[in-house]
């Protein structure tokens, strides 16, 4: 399942990014996590790095979602980010905003987090476009489970 495509991120926040995907499954870890995957867009490394990456995480439970997600926000606040409240397709999220950027969010028992490079876009446009690219992948998620 493609979530997102160079065109998609050229619309939303103006970057050029190459056409190399890579998608990343990962194991249950601590903390609740049941599994994730990681999409890594533009990556001329094999997927090591990338300049836009999504990331979707399965929780045993919503609540550790909402932990889990409370903690990543704290995390980057204490980080010194600038946080600010979005919404992603109706749905709350936070938009943290340092050295790039990142909008999560939860939905159910996953979260869902969108993140742009350091100097990819002005954060003027990582804050209108990361939203929007977090509502594309989350429609496609969702369409497609």
């Amino acid at each position: 399942m493609v979530l997102l495509d160079p065109s998609d991120i050229k619309k939303a926040i103006g970057a050029t990014v190459g056409t190399a995907a890579n998608r990343i499954r990962l194991g249950a870890a601590n903390r609740g996590v049941t599994g994730a995957v990681r999409c890594l867009y533009g990556s001329k490394d094999r997927g090591k790095t990338a300049p836009v990456r999504i990331r979707l995480t399965q929780y045993n439970s919503a609540a550790a979602a909402k932990a889990q997600f409370n903690v990543d926000v704290q995390t980057a606040q204490d980080a010194g980010a600038t946080i600010k409240d979005v919404t992603v397709k109706g749905y709350p999220a936070k938009l943290m905003l340092q050295d790039g950027g990142i909008v999560e969010m939860v939905y159910g028992t996953w979260t869902l987090s969108v993140a742009a490079n350091d100097k990819l876009a002005t954060n003027a446009v990582l804050t209108k476009g990361l939203p929007i690219l977090a509502g594309q992948a989350l429609t496609r998620i969702i369409k497609n489970a």
